[in-house]
């Protein structure tokens, strides 16, 4: 799969930092995903993406990280 580095995609999103800040909502983590909510929470609690995300009320994700998790 896709090895991607963190600078990458800190540079990808320099442009759209103020859509998708650093540390993401879940709203905003299931948009750059294009997963629902409910799905992303679902799969959070399987153990997926488990290094982006901290646990907790509210869900909150990094957003470097996500990406990483997803392309590999």
């Amino acid at each position: 799969m896709a090895d991607i580095s963190l600078v990458e995609i800190r540079r990808a999103f320099s442009e759209n930092n103020d859509q998708y800040p650093p540390v993401l909502s879940l709203a905003q983590a299931a948009k750059l995903s294009f997963l629902s909510p409910s799905t992303l929470q679902r799969k959070v609690s399987e153990g997926c993406f488990a290094k982006s995300v901290r646990r907790g009320k509210p869900l909150r994700f990094w957003r470097d990280l996500l990406v990483q998790e997803i392309m590999t």
